[in-house]
């Protein structure tokens, strides 16, 4: 195999399985899709046989003279464009400069991708696409409540790159007369932007025993700024390679943003220097619900739609949706385009900050105690 391989330019051979990482059925069933040339002219050659009482159950499969062998190649197909996603945002979360929004963004790049998928019926998933979106879906809801103060969400929000092209199903109410806007009209997703900063807040007024609900109230009025887009924030300068660990201390001499400013680089680089992991989460339990799952994806399912009759196929609707989509809107041309231009097509255009504002000047130390404010001061 390792020389018809050489001989068709084939740089890489079969992969073996490996527990320890999560993206090797991925990975194998994408080296057999780009290994079955060699395989079929081994098979000519009668240099690789699969006849012994172990193998000749695969013949059919391998052998291009056999039909099963198109219906499995078709399905493998079909295999490989669902655990890419999954793969693909395993491999970039492996990265050494990862934040929580890359986290969550990666959640959306899997969601977005798998759409696409399970929406086209020649990839033969279309029966599977209720069960798969319960998968994904329990999943999402396992990171959302087990982290601490949906740390994931608010951090993809405070992300400028993500903030602006990302698809956040955020509508704030527009503004009569110059006036605030109060706790009771608040959208119900800013509401949970808001109840995660105050809670990152009041732990680390606590931490330190320092500050009070001044401080506070400049999060609650940035963060308003924020969602609303003025300034100092609408015209500050930042592109595609602007960190956002970068872009937010840029702005911590700002007193229009020096509150939310110290608050979310720790979110920016949390994952880099801080375990997060909660004390209490039993590892054992969770690899065991992971591995040990018996048939967790249906696999023994008989009924298959035939990928040789594609005109047969039909579109099956279900109630199920992706929870993701309460937060992000997965149909958005905004959200496409910042996939397709981080996937590497460079002609892609997405929305920057282009200019530059003044700084104003910087505020004092904190004032006041933790036990000042209480959440409900802010969050109805």
């Amino acid at each position: 195999l390792t020389m018809e391989r050489a001989n068709l330019g084939i740089s890489e051979g079969i992969k073996s399985s490996s527990e320890t990482r999560f993206s090797t059925s991925y990975l194998q069933a994408k080296a057999i899709q780009l290994c079955m040339p060699a395989i079929h002219m081994c098979m000519s050659k009668k240099t690789l046989l699969f006849d012994t009482k172990a193998t000749q159950k695969l013949r059919p499969y391998l052998d291009a003279a056999e039909p099963a062998h198109y219906n499995f190649m078709s399905e493998l197909a079909s295999f490989i464009q669902l655990l890419a996603p999954g793969a693909n945002a395993i491999l970039t979360l492996e990265g050494q400069a990862i934040n929580c929004a890359d986290v969550f963004y990666a959640w959306v790049c899997i969601a977005w991708h798998l759409e696409k998928v399970l929406g086209n019926p020649r990839c033969g998933l279309i029966e599977r696409r209720s069960k798969i979106m319960e998968i994904y879906n329990h999943r999402f809801d396992q990171m959302m409540t087990e982290s601490s103060y949906e740390i994931f969400l608010l951090s993809y929000w405070l992300h400028p790159l993500f903030r602006h092209n990302g698809g956040i199903q955020l509508a704030m109410p527009a503004l009569q007369g110059g006036k605030t806007l109060n706790k009771e009209n608040h959208p119900a997703i800013y509401k949970r932007f808001l109840r995660a900063a105050l809670y990152i807040l009041k732990g680390e007024q606590q931490r330190l025993n320092a500050g009070g609900k001044e401080e506070c109230a400049a999060l609650v009025n940035e963060l308003l700024r924020w969602a609303y887009n003025q300034e100092p924030f609408r015209t500050y300068s930042w592109d595609i390679d602007t960190s956002p660990l970068s872009y937010w201390k840029g702005l911590k001499r700002d007193s229009n943003a020096s509150q939310l400013a110290y608050s979310a680089p720790s979110l920016m680089d949390l994952l880099n220097d801080d375990d997060i992991t909660p004390l209490d989460t039993n590892i054992e339990r969770l690899e065991a619900e992971w591995f040990e799952a018996v048939d967790p994806y249906d696999l023994g399912e008989t009924k298959r739609m035939d990928a040789a009759k594609p005109d047969e196929a039909q579109i099956v609707r279900c109630n199920n949706r992706w929870k993701i989509a309460d937060l992000v809107k997965l149909d958005s041309p905004s959200l496409g385009a910042l996939i397709a231009r981080l996937s590497g097509n460079t002609a892609v255009h997405i929305q920057v900050g282009t200019l530059t504002a003044a700084e104003s000047a910087s505020s004092g130390g904190p004032t006041g105690r933790p036990d000042d404010w209480d959440m409900e001061d802010y969050v109805a």
